[in-house]
């Protein structure tokens, strides 16, 4: 299993507080099942702005010979992005992907953002899609961006009602429909005790083994060989 979107970095947003917690919970989604994760802390305007050149020196004191780490942002979609990325104070996954957070009221003027961040080739993933209000109340609204390439991050803690009933059931229609690209854990503290079986018997009654292997492997192997 490999984790798209984690909050392990330790103290720069409200994820882990220290390196000791930070090592307990690579250890714990290693114990998990998980070989490969992508640190993705927080980037909000005046609230988490931790460098990603402070956030490399951290990462190698959390390097580990038996899990592979990465380093990226989730990035809050607004207009000071582009300069974020020109300053390098954050940089795409891959040199090419973006996570990014929708804010829970959505701007249409968010749209043209999205479509200047297409323009200059970025390719984007917007993360826990189900937990949003406005894709909760309409379904559909996300299918404009599907058909503009963009994918998709449900949180598979979802799925064991960390966010509520609506969620849960956003998200099992979302992977129903193949409109999930991945399933990761968006983990904050060490509270998640889902193991790759835990879960994969859990979507065994959602839908077919090779897209579960799609959602939990295959897709990010994708990423790193830039094939999706």
């Amino acid at each position: 299993m490999k984790d798209l979107h984690t909050h392990i970095l330790p103290g720069i947003d409200d994820g882990s507080r220290n390196i000791n917690e930070s090592r307990e919970i690579i250890k714990s989604l290693y114990k998990n099942g998980v070989t490969d994760i992508v640190l993705t802390p927080h980037y909000i305007t005046d609230e988490y702005t931790s460098s990603y050149d402070n956030n490399l020196n951290l990462v190698k004191d959390l390097q580990n010979n038996k899990i592979n780490l990465y380093l990226a942002n989730e990035i809050y979609l607004d207009n000071n992005i582009f300069n974020y990325l020109e300053s390098n104070l954050i940089k795409p996954l891959f040199n090419k992907y973006l996570l990014i957070e929708l804010p829970l009221v959505f701007n249409e003027e968010l749209n043209d953002i999205i479509d200047e961040l297409l323009y200059r080739n970025y390719k984007l993933i917007i993360v826990h899609p189900e937990r949003y209000d406005y894709v909760i109340n309409d379904i559909h609204f996300l299918d404009k961006y599907l058909n503009k390439g963009i994918l998709l991050q449900g949180n598979y803690t979802t799925l064991f009602n960390k966010y509520g009933k609506d969620s849960k059931k956003t998200l099992i229609k979302l992977i129903k429909n193949n409109s999930i690209s991945f399933l990761s854990s968006d983990i904050h503290k060490n509270n998640i005790n889902i193991s790759e079986s835990k879960l994969r018997r859990k979507l065994f009654f959602i839908t077919n083994k090779s897209n579960i292997d799609n959602m939990l492997i295959n897709n990010f192997d994708k990423l790193i060989n830039n094939e999706i």
